[in-house]
């Protein structure tokens, strides 16, 4: 038998050592500069902007019902955009330094795909007479979907880059889309249908500059450089990227290489031409021929205006009181 003192000991060997606990501190969250918030803001706003414009652009040189053809290579871009970040998670090892990069590839590629609309010349009702056709509009669709697809890459590395602000940065994203699109209504009547596609691709740049950091001193300095020539391109968009009509919608080509145009308009609803048709009479052109009115020149006199009796149209002028 044991002893009561050899049981103690006993008991004191087989006793387990009392363990400490392992406090564990979780890493503080990375928290988003005030730029990544003006970043993703000025982004969604230029993408928003140049599609909007888009819409307005493809009435002019199409037909307005195509236009929206606009809002689905949008959509198209932005998901491939996340199918390619599924596909390869890994494809790019130090992101946040590329934000800037996709930022200015935007920039350009939003004026790349305005060029190519303009000066590859597809003929939207030729496709049984002229197959080149298929590859113009491919080539439409190729360089329409490049912007969107960089600024939807842009956007997610952002949103995945802070988990824990991705909430806020998401609805910075929305308020930039909003902004952008309600910028169409003072931007377009001021800078006209290319001047804003101009002004689009000067957000994308602008997010560049937010989002370089402050050691990417060459894209900071090829960001300024952008920024210059877009600046100075944006009261000049109409002379050095001019619009090129693919359709011939009645007679407003011929109004056109005739030199006829008095005066051009743009609004969110439609670009208006005015033109010279015959002496006292003028054409009013909306959308690039999609519509045509006309005005007549009157000085008061009721004779000057004969030739109406004869028209159709002057039929409401007859209608009387009583």
């Amino acid at each position: 038998m044991m002893t009561r003192g050899a049981q103690a000991q006993r008991k004191v060997e087989f006793s387990p050592e009392p363990t400490k606990e392992r406090q564990t501190f979780a890493a503080p969250a990375r928290l988003p500069r005030l730029s990544d918030y003006a970043g993703i803001f000025l982004i969604a706003g230029s993408v928003l902007l140049f599609e909007l414009a888009l819409t307005r652009i493809f009435a002019v040189i199409l037909w307005a019902h195509l236009a929206f053809m606009v809002v689905s290579t949008a959509l198209f871009g932005f998901g491939l955009s996340g199918v390619y970040l599924a596909l390869r998670p890994r494809a790019v090892v130090n992101r946040r330094a590329n934000l800037s990069l996709l930022a200015l590839i935007v920039a350009v590629a939003i004026l790349g795909a305005y060029w190519t609309v303009v000066n590859v010349p597809f003929q939207m009702w030729n496709f049984h007479e002229d197959s080149s056709n298929f590859l113009k509009l491919a080539l439409w669709y190729g360089a329409l979907v490049v912007p969107f697809f960089f600024a939807g890459l842009l956007i997610a590395e952002l949103l995945s880059s802070y988990p824990a602000r991705s909430a806020r940065l998401y609805g910075v994203d929305l308020l930039g889309a909003a902004a952008g699109s309600l910028a169409l209504i003072p931007v377009i009547p001021y800078a006209g249908g290319v001047g804003t596609v101009v002004v689009a691709a000067v957000c994308a740049a602008l997010a560049a500059l937010c989002l370089a950091r402050p050691e990417q001193r060459t894209m900071r300095g090829a960001t300024l450089a952008l920024l210059a020539v877009l600046a100075w391109l944006v009261p000049n968009a109409d002379e050095v990227l001019p619009l090129q009509y693919h359709q011939n919608k009645r007679r407003f080509n011929t109004a056109v290489d005739n030199d006829q145009i008095l005066a051009t308009r743009w609004s969110p609803l439609s670009k208006v031409d005015i033109a010279v048709h015959r002496q006292d009479i003028y054409d009013i052109w909306i959308d690039g021929g999609t519509n045509e009115s006309a005005i007549y020149a009157w000085s008061g006199n009721l004779e000057t205006l004969q030739p109406l009796e004869w028209h159709s149209s002057a039929a409401i002028y007859a209608v009387k009181r009583g």
